[in-house]
């Protein structure tokens, strides 16, 4: 596959439509973004979904000129100031409001109020919002049949593109891997019936590991799937086992899902038709240097366009955010084989062209030796996605992308400001500051259409500046100065 790097900040729907298979059908239609995390399909697993519901707001970021988002409705006066520093275009936005009843949205947990798509569907169906009535190509973060008939709905064909539970399945890409020199960590995927032979055949492949291993499900979202053994025995596997059980049917439950595809039955090691993965931590294998993620744009032609390479951030072992990863050529030769290698798999296994990346991490073995082995596969714009376009329309090259927590809900973009210190807003002049990405304040409508705000504390901030370490230093400023706390935090606020 031909390579190709850019640096200049691109329009990701003209780039995800060109390279389409029916992309020519849909040359001169608006791309129109929507980050739905929170949908109807069922293979996603969120025990807690407004906790992916609030990154809806990021799609306004890979809006390219020309381009549309839908969102969530964004407080007050923080949209004049997306318009003001340069983020978005009069006319790329449109924002549906939550539906809100005695204060509160309409549904706890926000199926189908956390779906941004749905929201507008039943809009667009009681007539309080027109259906889109420019030509226009859904994008959304998450497709399957589902989002398709949402879109037909609002009258947005979405591209040919194949399901999402297919093009992230953990499982899937494991069992390829070697077929399309795909370097995964050490592991195994175990199905079928929990029995004692079983576990105690895991114990004696893991059970002398330092630093044990991670169990995951082949679905879903983030860490929601996603637990770590420190030392495999057969009690600390049952136990991972029926912790993940438990995460998969509260979600379950929540979506009300009774059909057999959403069943995991009891002594089991995984849902219906799947398979559990044991991976080795990587951290058996070598000094880590990096935690990273790479996004990039794959063609129907074969060629890959590479946009950018993250890192995580951690702090005594804690997460602390993400940032732009600039690595040495040799390394960077290594994760773009992996790139190359994984866009392969999905084209020839899934059909599937488009935004992806690798999950991947860089060791340094004992004898000196550097690799890389990827984790995992995004067939979407992940996090660090929305943080890079953001500030390449900025014209920054240094950023922190973070969670914080206020020390007061955040009704308007007034009381951001005022929250983390006017200084500290993002200056277009000096190109450096704090930009808000997502909120989880909601801004919704009643039943009579009069707007309500439940304001939250908790936002996902960019720290930008011209060099890591300033970035950095702002970042501290943040907490030492202006009493934010990184994560999301459970605080007593103020209003």
């Amino acid at each position: 596959m031909a390579m190709q790097a850019r640096q200049e900040a691109p329009a990701l729907g003209a780039l995800t439509v060109n390279g389409q298979r029916n992309g020519a059908d849909h040359i001169d239609r608006v791309p129109t973004h929507a980050a739905n995390f929170v949908n109807p399909e069922r293979f996603t697993i969120l025990p807690e979904p407004y906790g992916d519901a609030y990154l809806g707001y990021l799609s306004l970021f890979v809006a390219g000129p020309g381009e549309v988002a839908i969102t969530p409705k964004l407080f007050g006066g923080l949209r004049e100031h997306y318009e003001q520093i340069g983020i978005l275009q009069p006319g790329q936005l449109i924002e549906v409001p939550h539906r809100v009843e005695n204060g509160d949205l309409a549904n706890p947990y926000p199926f189908p109020h956390g779906d941004v798509l749905e929201r507008m569907a039943a809009r667009v169906n009681d007539g309080s919002m027109r259906r889109d009535t420019r030509t226009s190509v859904l994008l959304p973060t998450i497709i399957g049949d589902a989002v398709r008939a949402q879109a037909e709905q609002l009258g947005m064909p979405t591209l040919d593109t194949p399901s999402s539970d297919l093009t992230n399945n953990k499982q899937d890409l494991r069992e390829h891997a070697a077929e399309f020199g795909i370097n995964m960590m050490p592991g195994r995927i175990v199905s079928g019936e929990v029995t004692q032979d079983a576990i105690d055949g895991l114990v004696a492949e893991f059970g002398n590991l330092p630093h044990g291993v991670w169990v995951k499900l082949p679905g879903g979202s983030g860490g929601d799937t996603v637990l770590h053994i420190e030392r495999v025995t057969a009690a600390t596997l049952r136990q991972a086992i029926k912790e993940m059980h438990a995460r998969f049917d509260e979600s379950a439950e929540l979506r009300k899902e009774r059909n057999i595809e959403a069943s995991w039955f009891l002594d089991t090691f995984a849902p219906y038709g799947t398979g559990l993965i044991i991976e080795q931590d990587a951290r058996n294998l070598g000094e880590v240097l990096v935690l990273g993620s790479a996004h990039g744009v794959s063609r129907a032609d074969g060629s890959v366009e590479i946009l950018g390479h993250f890192e995580q951030i951690t702090e005594n072992g804690s997460f602390v955010g993400s940032r732009r990863y600039y690595p040495e050529p040799a390394i960077q030769a290594l994760i773009d084989d992996q790139i190359r290698a994984t866009a392969r798999y999905n084209a020839d296994i899934n059909g599937y062209h488009g935004i992806q990346g690798p999950d991947y991490v860089v060791i340094r073995r004992p004898d000196g030796e550097i690799i890389v082995r990827t984790l995992e596969l995004n067939t979407r714009p992940i996090i660090s996605t929305y943080a890079d376009f953001a500030a390449r329309k900025l014209g920054v090259k240094h950023w922190i992308n973070t969670n914080i927590t206020l020390n007061r809900g955040i009704a308007s973009f007034e009381d951001f400001a005022q929250s983390i210190g006017p200084d500290m807003v993002y200056n277009p002049d000096t190109k450096e500051g704090v930009l808000v990405l997502a909120s989880r304040t909601v801004v919704g409508e009643d039943e009579d259409g009069q707007e309500q705000v439940i304001a939250s504390p908790h936002a996902k901030v960019l720290v930008l500046a011209q060099t890591p370490e300033r970035a950095r230093e702002l970042l501290t400023r943040l907490q030492k100065e202006h009493g934010v706390q990184l994560g999301t935090v459970e605080v007593q606020v103020e209003g």
